[in-house]
């Protein structure tokens, strides 16, 4: 079994009002896409996904990848005017 080890930016998340459990609904679900970011500081990969938790609320969180098994959720919030809609193109 392959285990994925998550951090999180909780000040971020805390501050839009979303919670780990948000995020992890979004990573968890297949109904999202990704839009790709220029990588991090470090040289890291970085997507941020669009996608609905369980209460059905569309929301955008920014990972980055530091190794296979290895992501840091840095951004989490209610999806903004640009990420709903593409988010709607994207499964049109």
């Amino acid at each position: 079994m392959f285990h994925v080890y998550i951090t999180y930016d909780d000040e971020n998340l805390e501050k839009h009002g979303l919670s780990r459990d948000d995020a992890d609904e979004l990573l968890e679900t297949d109904i999202k896409i990704e839009e790709p970011m220029p990588n991090s500081e470090r040289g890291n990969a970085r997507v941020m996904l669009i996608g609905f938790n369980s209460i059905g609320q569309l929301l955008e969180i920014g990972i980055e990848v530091f190794s296979i098994n290895r992501i840091h959720v840095f951004h989490g919030k209610k999806a903004n005017k640009r990420h709903r809609a593409l988010f709607e193109q994207g499964f049109e």
